[in-house]
C-alpha cells in the first residue's frame, strides 16, 4: 500500500497530462517521457520488485533511476539518462516522417544486476500523417543497438487496440517480453507482463510540473 501512496502522490504533486512511451518493458525507446514514476511486481509469489523515476531534462533529454528490490537476492539502484539528437518527423521521405533517434546509458554507475548499459535507439510511431495502410496505424516501432545487457540487437512494437489497450512485445537482445497495458485515463497505465517469462503487474503514473 505504501507503494501506491508514493506514486498518487507524485502525480496529485503535478498537473496531470498524457502519458507517452519513453521505454518498453525492459528497453529504452528514442522518445522523451514526462515525469513517470513506476512500480511492478511479481507476480507468481516471488518477492521480486522494481520502482523507476523519470525526470525530463530540458525538452530533449531526461534522467532515470530505478530501484530492484530481491532481483536475485539482491538490493541495488542504477541511475541513467538518455539524449534525443533527432525528434520524430525530421526529413520527410518515403510516404512517412523519420523516426526519433537517442543515445543514453542505464547504470552510469555500474552497480545494478544489469550492469552499465549504452545504447542508440530509433522510434517511429505512425499515424494518420504517414502514408502507409490502416492497421499500421497506432503502431510504435523500436530498434537500435547497446552495450553489456544490451549487446544484440533491440527490437520492440507497441499497438494500440480499441479501450486504450496498448499490446507490447519486444527483444532486450537475451529474450523476448510480452504484455497488455490499460491506459484508464491518460495519466495512469497499468500494466500485466511476461518478463524474461516471468509475470509481473503493475504500472505507472505520469505528469508534468
Amino acid at each position: 500500500m505504501k507503494h501506491l501512496v508514493w506514486m498518487a502522490g507524485l502525480c496529485l504533486a503535478t498537473l496531470v497530462t498524457p502519458a507517452r512511451a519513453d521505454q518498453l518493458i525492459q528497453i529504452p525507446t528514442a522518445e522523451v517521457g514526462r515525469w513517470s514514476a513506476e512500480a511492478m511486481f511479481r507476480a507468481d509469489g516471488v518477492d521480486e520488485r522494481y520502482y523507476s523515476l523519470r525526470a525530463p531534462v530540458g525538452v530533449s533529454s531526461e534522467i532515470f533511476i530505478r530501484y530492484y528490490a530481491g532481483l536475485d537476492k539482491s538490493y541495488d539502484t542504477e541511475f541513467g539518462g538518455q539524449i534525443q539528437i533527432l525528434p520524430q518527423g525530421v526529413f520527410g521521405g518515403l510516404g512517412f516522417g523519420s523516426p526519433a533517434v537517442a543515445v543514453g546509458v542505464w547504470d552510469v554507475l555500474n552497480e545494478g544486476p544489469y550492469g552499465r548499459r549504452f545504447f542508440l535507439m530509433l522510434s517511429k510511431s505512425f499515424t494518420v500523417l504517414d502514408n502507409v495502410p490502416s492497421f499500421v496505424r497506432g503502431t510504435d516501432v523500436h530498434f537500435g543497438f547497446g552495450t553489456q545487457r544490451f549487446g544484440t540487437v533491440l527490437f520492440g512494437v507497441k499497438k494500440k487496440l480499441p479501450g486504450r489497450f496498448y499490446l507490447v512485445s519486444e527483444f532486450d537482445s537475451h529474450r523476448w517480453n510480452n504484455g497488455i497495458w490499460w491506459e484508464p485515463v491518460g495519466f495512469v497505465r497499468l500494466r500485466g507482463e511476461f518478463q524474461n517469462g516471468d509475470p509481473f503487474l503493475g504500472g505507472n503514473l505520469t505528469a508534468r510540473f
